[in-house]
């Protein structure tokens, strides 16, 4: 069912590249008109994506920001995975102004996320 579980069922099992280039520029017009930021966490050598970062306004009532990550497959569990797990939490308190800013599938459940009253 994807990193995103029953939210978003992303990524689909069956994505292609051009559903993929789609996806991405739908998130660069978003990132254009300041609506959400997203991360990608690189090699050193910067040629593979390892993981990425997603802040977005809310879409559930109770916070200002909502903040979800990934790694790919291969590092999940591993200690790069840990170490982003600990990173992003610190990064947002650290230099972005939410006051109360909510980790989805990390502070709260996929499932407890969907059940939240949608944001006005």
């Amino acid at each position: 069912m994807g990193i995103f579980g029953p939210a978003w069922a992303w990524p689909p099992e069956t994505m292609t590249y051009e559903q993929n280039r789609t996806d991405l520029r739908r998130h660069e017009k978003e990132i254009a008109a300041h609506q959400s930021f997203n991360y990608a966490l690189l090699d050193e050598e910067e040629t593979r994506i390892l993981g990425c970062v997603y802040i977005d306004p809310p879409e559930r009532s109770g916070s200002d920001g909502e903040v979800s990550w990934w790694v790919v497959d291969d590092l999940v569990g591993g200690e790069l995975e840990r170490a982003f797990d600990a990173l992003v939490p610190r990064w947002i308190a650290a230099y972005w102004p939410f006051q109360q800013p909510r980790y989805l599938g990390r502070d709260i459940s996929w499932r407890d996320w969907l059940a939240l009253p949608r944001a006005s």
